[in-house]
C-alpha cells in the first residue's frame, strides 16, 4: 500500500473520529435524533480501520518504512 493511500485512510479516520466527538457527552434525546448519523461514521471508521490494518499486514506485502525492523 502507497503511502498516499495510508496517509489518506489516516486522514479519513480522523475525519471520522472528529465527526464523532461532539456526541460524546450529549444527552440521549441529542444521540436518539441522530443515531443514523452515528452508526454510519462509526461504520465508515471501523472500515477504513479495518481495510488499512488488513492491507498493511498482507503477507507478501512490503513493510511501510515506519515499521520496525526484527
Amino acid at each position: 500500500m502507497s503511502p498516499e493511500v495510508v496517509a489518506r485512510k489516516l486522514a479519513n479516520i480522523s475525519q471520522y473520529l472528529a465527526e464523532l466527538t461532539p456526541y460524546r457527552n450529549c444527552p440521549y434525546q441529542v444521540f436518539w435524533a441522530d443515531h443514523y448519523k452515528i452508526e454510519r461514521i462509526v461504520e465508515l471508521f471501523v472500515m477504513a480501520a479495518s481495510d488499512l490494518v488488513i492491507r498493511i499486514y498482507q503477507p507478501g506485502e512490503a513493510r511501510l518504512s515506519c515499521q520496525r525492523k526484527s
